[in-house]
């Protein structure tokens, strides 16, 4: 990932202008509400799984890190299969399908008693550790070079800022009563973030339109320009 085309030899005025345009573009904003959403989830549940089956389930703390390993175990699964799905079927397709996925094993998990059905609820929530792959990968797919690591540092900037915010909200409501709560209210971000998803054009698709790029690439004047003036007098 570089800032090819040119745009990093642009002054630094035109280069901001370039990247507020393109940060400014629906299809970046919604991978970004997205991403954030997702993060969110993934922080509050890391932070606080292996506390909430001990404390609301009754499990035994043994018995709770065997499960949180499995959603990591999982997790590593998920995360080098997804890839290769996204590629045969389409990355927003996967985005949306297991966005879905991840709002039913987190109803599920609330309403979920019995040790052996936790243990398979968490291995299917441990399948979300792969929307952070595809996800980044279609962020990065839909910028525009000139601007791609620019936009995309920026990117990663704000969604990992406003998604680490996620441990905090899970534990204020836990710390309040609301344990049950807190991880249907990340049920609903992850729902969210499948809306989100499913509104985010199809990569292979024209993005940006000519309004949005850099002046930097406007004919030069003297060029076509000049030749349009010279045939206006002929």
């Amino acid at each position: 990932m570089s800032d090819a085309g040119g745009g990093l030899d642009a002054p630094p005025r035109e280069v901001a202008r370039r990247v507020r345009d393109v940060v400014g573009h629906r299809a970046v904003l919604l991978s970004l509400l997205s991403m954030t959403l997702v993060l969110f989830t993934y922080q509050g549940i890391t932070a606080f799984l292996p506390t909430y089956l001990i404390e609301e389930k009754g499990l035994a703390p043994t018995t709770a890190a065997t499960l949180y390993g499995t959603f990591y175990a999982t997790g590593a699964v998920s995360q080098s299969l997804l890839g290769g799905v996204a590629d045969r079927i389409g990355e927003i397709r996967v985005l949306v399908a297991f966005s879905v996925a991840g709002v039913l094993t987190l109803v599920a998990l609330v309403f979920t008693s019995n040790v052996y059905l936790l243990a398979v609820v968490i291995g299917l929530l441990g399948t979300r550790l792969g929307l952070g792959s595809v996800g980044n990968g279609y962020a990065a797919d839909i910028l525009p070079e000139d601007v791609q690591g620019t936009v995309y540092g920026l990117f990663r900037t704000l969604f990992i800022g406003l998604g680490s915010l996620g441990s905090f909200f899970v534990g204020y409501l836990a710390s309040v009563g609301l344990f049950d709560e807190a991880f249907l209210a990340m049920g609903v971000a992850t729902g969210l973030a499948a809306v989100a998803f499913a509104r985010l054009p199809d990569p292979g698709e024209p993005t940006y339109d000519s309004a949005s790029v850099s002046r930097t690439e406007a004919v030069a004047p003297g060029d076509d320009a000049g030749d349009e003036r010279d045939d206006a007098t002929d």
